[in-house]
């Protein structure tokens, strides 16, 4: 199994199939998916793969995908990426049962949502954590203290200097779809 501490902490947020080979020649190490759909996304797992990158899908983002076990277990079996990232704690447990890597994307609006947050991740197991929005270092110091997972962050994200802040308190990676954060060096 991978271990992001190993890996570039800069994660490369492809929104667009365009900037799909500009994440793969970037220094990023994961590339996280966040469009495509059944037709393509299996030929661009395939070639992130091929590149010696890791992949990562947004299942909530990927068109022509429900949110059930069934979708969970067609990508783990026909697309094979490295793992999912989703909200949904249901999916999260059946991505780890089917042998994939489980991120729960989490949105830390409110003292509610955060925690929620804890209690979700307890209970779901996830491999790691993704929350938004990322400018929020005393909240990620915080979240670090309940949970043993590695964190995630991204959202709002625009500077070398915010991303640096935000792995100082105690996020393991940053994902961005910005282009021109991809080959930072971190």
């Amino acid at each position: 199994m991978i271990q992001l501490t190993d890996l570039n902490p800069m994660v490369a947020a492809v929104r667009e199939e365009a900037h799909v080979q500009e994440a793969i020649d970037s220094n990023v190490d994961i590339i996280s998916m966040m469009t495509g759909n059944l037709s393509n996304i299996e030929d661009i797992v395939k070639t992130i793969h091929e590149a010696g990158k890791y992949s990562f899908l947004h299942v909530d983002l990927i068109k022509g995908l429900a949110n059930n076990n069934e979708a969970v277990d067609y990508l783990a079996n026909r697309v094979q990426p490295t793992g999912i990232v989703t909200t949904k704690g249901r999916l999260i447990k059946r991505a780890k049962e089917s042998g994939l890597l489980a991120i729960q994307h989490n949105f830390i609006i409110d003292t509610q949502a955060f925690a929620m947050s804890i209690r979700s991740v307890k209970q779901n197991q996830p491999n790691a954590i993704e929350i938004m929005p990322g400018l929020m270092p005393r909240v990620i110091r915080d979240l670090k203290k309940e949970i043993e997972q590695p964190l995630i962050v991204g959202g709002l994200l625009n500077t070398q200097e915010e991303i640096e802040e935000i792995l100082e308190a105690g996020a393991s990676a940053v994902v961005s779809g910005k282009p021109e954060l991809w080959n930072l060096k971190l």
